[in-house]
Parts: structure tokens; sequence; C-alpha cells
């Protein structure tokens, strides 16, 4: 299930981050992004 939910949260900020054209703030966003929606996946399955 973790492995799962890694993917997904993997998937989902490398789509939001797709338009960023600059390598370094796009790494940060996208490590960002990865967090926040594995935080809320965590929430939600929670729930």
């Amino acid at each position: 299930m973790k492995i799962a939910k890694w993917s997904i949260a993997a998937l989902i900020s490398y789509g939001a981050t797709l338009w960023i054209k600059n390598l370094v703030f796009n790494f940060v966003a996208s490590i960002l992004v990865w967090y926040l929606t594995l935080y809320y996946l965590n929430k939600f399955l929670e729930g």
C-alpha cells in the first residue's frame, strides 16, 4: 500500500510541475507537491 501511495503522489507531482522549465525550482516544487499529496492521501484514507 505504501508503494502505491508513493507512486500516485509521484505521478501527481510530476504532472503538477511539468510546466516549470527551471530545473531547480521544478525539483523543489515537485518534492513539495509529492509530500503534500502523501499527507492528504494518508488523511483521506484514514478518514
